[in-house]
């Protein structure tokens, strides 16, 4: 991460074509008595209707905020892969392109 990003944390995202229809954050309130586990699976169940559950972070750099997946363990290694990051969509990017 460069100096120049904001990272918002690890997140699970659900992904159809090449796209990151939601997010939900990886945390729980400390003050909650929550199951981790069953918070997990819950989540991962309900973005699973959406498309594919990935995990990763949201980072914004540059006024934009994306979502970078995390890479399996082979391929965090010495030569690791470069992790795909996804545009999170903004209304404001629509209108911001149409204004002229």
């Amino acid at each position: 991460m460069s100096s120049e990003e904001i990272d918002f944390g690890k997140h699970w995202a659900a992904i159809e074509d090449g796209k990151v229809l939601s997010t939900i954050p990886m945390f729980v309130p400390k003050d909650k008595e929550i199951d981790f586990d069953e918070f997990r699976d819950k989540a991962i169940a309900c973005l699973s209707m959406l498309g594919d559950v990935k995990s990763g972070v949201i980072v914004e750099v540059g006024g934009l905020r994306y979502f970078r997946q995390r890479l399996t363990h082979e391929n965090r290694g010495k030569s690791p892969r470069k992790q795909k990051e996804f545009l999170l969509y903004h209304p404001n990017l629509k209108r911001r392109s149409s204004d002229g």
